[in-house]
């Protein structure tokens, strides 16, 4: 089962691309939802599917709005697998929501090898994967998650940043709540 979830994320993975590339975008389907309950949803399969990070969540602030729920856990599985891939092996992943009048933000953070700063824009550039401390992950991916978080992102009139500095790696991704679609 896991390798046809797998074989699935990954055909997506590249009609997105291809989408994208073509210049027709992430196809969404948005409707008024609360992100904490996606978000808890998403992480609840995600602890399941990844049992040795400890993954945390937390939120502040109204988290409704109107946004594609299946676009949002697509965001949130990227960002926390990759941290679970990239990051320290036994830490602790948190991902956070923080929402206020004009828009919502998702973060995920783990610890672990700091990303320098000239390859950080890059991994949100497609088919670009970066190893792991151990030297492995160049081959595990076809290197299109980060680009098709920012692709998600810009479909909902936001975008995700990335940061990496002493030994904390974070991605931020913000979601306005009047982005029309």
């Amino acid at each position: 089962m896991r390798s046809g979830e797998r074989m699935r994320r990954l055909l997506d993975d590249l009609l997105d691309y291809n989408r994208t590339s073509l210049d027709i975008g992430i196809r969404l389907s948005s409707k008024p939802i609360d992100l904490t309950t996606v978000c808890r949803e998403e992480i609840d399969v995600l602890r399941t599917a990844l049992p040795t990070p400890t993954i945390e969540f937390a939120t502040v602030g109204d988290t409704q709005g109107s946004w594609d729920a299946s676009r949002i856990r697509q965001v949130l599985s990227n960002l926390v697998t990759n941290a679970a891939k990239y990051g320290d092996p036994s830490g602790i992943i948190r991902v956070s929501l923080r929402g206020d009048d004009v828009q919502v933000q998702l973060a995920v953070e783990n610890t672990g090898p700091s990303i320098p700063k000239d390859l950080m824009n890059s991994l949100f550039e497609p088919l670009r994967r970066h190893a792991r401390a151990d030297g492995q992950g160049e081959r595990e991916s076809l290197g299109l998650g980060l680009f098709i978080v920012r692709q998600i992102a810009l479909a909902h009139g936001g975008d995700v940043t990335g940061e990496s500095t002493m030994g904390r790696t974070s991605f931020t991704v913000t979601l306005p709540r009047d982005h029309v679609t």
